[in-house]
């Protein structure tokens, strides 16, 4: 890809290196999927940018890990048994996870109130922002063959990174199915979980409580390339 908008090629190989990346990188936590949804909201909210890159402060990507898990870390309400607080990694506990539940507990669950306290709140990015930069970011690009690092350079150090030329556009014009495809492999991944299986049983209300009900994690669509002359003719 260049600063010019992707091509519906680039795009259809940008949509490729994704579902890759989800069907064969290497995950033992929820925290690349957070990431993953971090970087789809961010392109968005950081407007048009068109082809070029886009830099992003990983306290930007924190804010967005403290927001997602902000409704994940209560009590999963089990339906004949007794409630209690899903695991989002495979062994120990997660610091990004404990640190938002106590933040929460000392909000009273009001996420505006957090930010409202503002020495706490940046106490908590800064937290939170230590172990994206010492897991997910530079892990998430790894397969099981090795490093692709399409969306952004792998440099292992710093606090910010920058997008690949038409990385921010493919996020920005395709997050719906970015969306659906991250969150969908999220939930699957917190349901096998061994050390969830007690807690959710058969429980199929398991995506509506990590993202709230106006999510449809499902990915059964996926949208038309943006190029108009080819848009009839490609799609996935």
């Amino acid at each position: 890809m260049t600063d010019a908008l992707p091509t519906a090629e680039d795009q259809l190989r940008f949509l490729q290196n994704l579902q890759l990346l989800l069907d064969e990188g290497t995950f033992v936590s929820t925290y690349k999927f957070c990431l993953l949804l971090a970087l789809a909201d961010l392109a968005g909210e950081k407007g048009d940018v068109g082809g070029a890159r886009l830099e992003l402060t990983v306290r930007e990507i924190a804010e967005k890990f403290v927001g997602y898990y902000w409704r994940q870390v209560v009590h999963y309400p089990a339906i004949g048994a007794a409630s209690g607080y899903l695991h989002f990694v495979a062994d120990g506990e997660a610091a990004i996870v404990q640190a938002v539940r106590s933040a929460r507990e000392q909000a009273n669950g009001s996420l505006p109130r957090a930010r409202r306290d503002k020495a706490a709140w940046s106490n908590l990015v800064t937290s939170v922002a230590k172990t994206v930069r010492l897991t997910p970011l530079w892990r998430l690009q790894t397969d099981r063959s090795g490093v692709h690092d399409f969306l952004y350079s792998n440099a292992c150090k710093g606090t910010s990174i920058e997008m690949r030329p038409g990385v921010a556009y493919c996020l920005r014009v395709f997050h719906g199915h970015v969306q659906n495809l991250v969150q969908g492999a999220w939930a699957r991944w917190v349901r096998r979980l061994g050390r969830n299986r007690a807690l959710l049983g058969h429980a199929k209300d398991l995506a509506e409580f990590l993202f709230g009900s106006e999510s449809e994690v499902h990915g059964e669509f996926v949208p038309w390339l943006t190029v108009p002359a080819i848009r009839p003719l490609l799609l996935l």
